[in-house]
């Protein structure tokens, strides 16, 4: 059989997409499917959803903000079923005026520093394909007395999320920021955002890809040939914190 999932996606603006998903196959294949079961990431408020309209080939359209991996179930006449699995990647636009996060320029300027507060925050930058590394760091900056915030952490229902992003972001001591194979603009427009505020940068590379980044005053690396445990994490993130979170 040659089905399989489609995708169309278009940026919203304020780091939201349109996007939908439908099945793609043979008219032959399609006119056997009864119906077709999407599985979505658990922070959606309906995260189970069926569909069972074949004329637009069991479309479903829906509005988010960050990609994962989809699974569909699809059921067939004869009550057989198959599990179908996609990649939901929603790329940024190339402009960087729509990229949705705030410029370096006079306004930008004039906000307020991090306030004081018991605990150093730092904001952490990563794409959903590397969620499994950011837990590791969240549990050393946990265990180092550091808060860690991100945009899911930090977003509010009704609220925008260029705006929730911008005042975590721009209200901590820190970033960290994980750059993989996965990463897109986002995580990048984000620590352009953060060194154009001074704030210190720690870069958790995994992979090859991180040949970019180099060392600075402010911007720091860490390099992973693997995927790393809490250990190899926690070693080499908790010597670099105490410098960073006194620029």
């Amino acid at each position: 059989m040659s089905l399989r999932i489609a995708q169309s996606d278009k940026y919203a603006g304020d780091g939201w997409w349109r996007w939908a998903v439908w099945l793609e196959g043979t008219q032959e294949e399609l006119s056997q499917v009864e119906s077709v079961t999407y599985f979505l990431h658990p922070t959606f408020p309906t995260p189970v959803r069926k569909v069972q309209t074949r004329r637009t080939n069991f479309r479903l359209q829906l509005k988010g903000y960050g990609g994962f991996t989809l699974k569909a179930r699809v059921d067939f006449r004869d009550k057989k079923s198959r599990m179908l699995r996609h990649e939901l990647r929603l790329e940024l636009p190339k402009e960087p005026h729509k990229l949705g996060m705030p410029r370096s320029d006079s306004a930008m300027e004039a906000e307020q520093p991090a306030q004081s507060r018991e605990r150093p925050q730092v904001f952490l930058s990563y794409s959903v394909a590397d969620a499994k590394v950011a837990d590791l760091v969240k549990q050393t900056l946990q265990t180092r007395g550091v808060t860690a915030v991100d945009a899911s952490s930090s977003l509010e229902p009704g609220s925008s999320l260029r705006e929730t992003i911008s005042q975590a972001l721009l209200s901590s001591d820190a970033m960290v920021t994980i750059h993989s194979d996965a990463s897109n603009r986002w995580v990048d427009a984000e620590v352009a955002t953060a060194r154009a505020r001074d704030i210190p940068v720690i870069s958790v590379v995994l992979g090859d890809n991180g040949v970019k980044h180099r060392d600075s005053a402010s911007t720091k690396a860490i390099h992973f040939s693997h995927s790393p445990g809490r250990g190899e994490v926690e070693a080499k993130l908790s010597g670099m914190l105490p410098d960073f979170l006194k620029k």
